[in-house]
């Protein structure tokens, strides 16, 4: 899968795991969140990079997508937000 953002989500849930910390502090939590996910039978589809990561989950008849993801701002690279946010997905009408 590749990071897009695509037009048939719905975002269900955001959460903050961590405050404004150090990017080094933010990596170790992010990749213990990506560590869980990956380790799950029910995800998916995965894709990583050093700052995000999405997957797919099947809950019942429904499909989720899950973004974890490092947040900085561009006047302090150096600090980060690990955010988690999760979209029902909906798959597109054939055309």
């Amino acid at each position: 899968m590749k990071n897009k953002q695509i037009s048939q989500l719905t975002l269900c849930d955001s959460y903050n795991h961590s405050q404004i910390i150090p990017i080094s502090n933010a990596r170790q939590i992010f990749n213990k969140i990506v560590k869980v996910y990956v380790s799950r039978e029910d995800i998916y589809n995965s894709s990583k990079t050093s700052r995000e990561f999405q997957a797919y989950q099947n809950i019942d008849s429904e499909t989720l997508l899950i973004v974890v993801s490092i947040r900085s701002d561009w006047l302090t690279p150096w600090k980060g937000i690990v955010t988690e946010d999760v979209y029902f997905y909906r798959e597109p009408f054939a055309q």
